[in-house]
């Protein structure tokens, strides 16, 4: 009873097929594969963690699940600790060589100056490019994000046109920037 629950709990996250390849048929082998894809995601989709416990938890169904933390109607199997408390994070210098930033601008553009302000803040370094009155500029805007809209953040090689405050935060914290700020003058 509990091999086909677990296989149909493989089968609701659709991937019967890969399990089938991989000779994936005893439940605890299918809990193993889920435990592995849950450690690949997290080690390559969170840039600069630290650390992370995760949980495996089953409820009274006898499904299986991995969580920061057990629902009240389930037992905890088990847990897992990922990363280290020591890990080093890159520093600020290393980030922006691989994700070095970019504002194309317009004078006297108020949305700019808020973009502007805030990669001041957070200590970021970048280059500004103005747009007004360089053809060659308004192309590699063009091809880079498709419109000459401004302002536009370049990323790396991801263009953000517009400004979304919470979005462009994200991003930045994302690629590894730390959330630091310059300390105000005094």
């Amino acid at each position: 009873m509990l091999y086909f629950r677990a296989m149909n709990a493989c089968k609701k996250r659709g991937s019967m097929e890969i399990l089938t390849m991989l000779g994936c048929t005893p439940p605890r082998l299918c809990r193993l594969f889920w435990r592995g894809s849950l450690i690949c995601a997290l080690s390559t989709s969170i840039p600069g963690a630290v650390a992370v416990t995760i949980m495996e938890c089953r409820d009274a169904d006898g499904t299986f699940s991995y969580r920061d933390a057990c629902p009240p109607d389930s037992k905890r199997i088990g847990s897992m600790h990922l990363g280290s408390a020591t890990a080093r994070r890159p520093s600020k210098e290393e980030v922006a060589k691989a994700h070095p930033v970019t504002l194309f601008v317009v004078p006297e553009c108020d949305t700019c100056d808020l973009v502007r302000l805030l990669l001041q803040k957070r200590g970021i370094p970048f280059a500004e490019r103005d747009v007004e009155r360089d053809p060659s500029l308004q192309r590699e805007l063009r091809e880079l994000s498709g419109a000459t809209k401004v302002p536009t953040v370049l990323i790396g090689r991801e263009a953000m046109p517009g400004f979304d405050r919470g979005l462009l935060q994200q991003r930045l914290t994302e690629v590894g920037y730390p959330l630091e700020t310059v300390p105000a003058d005094r």
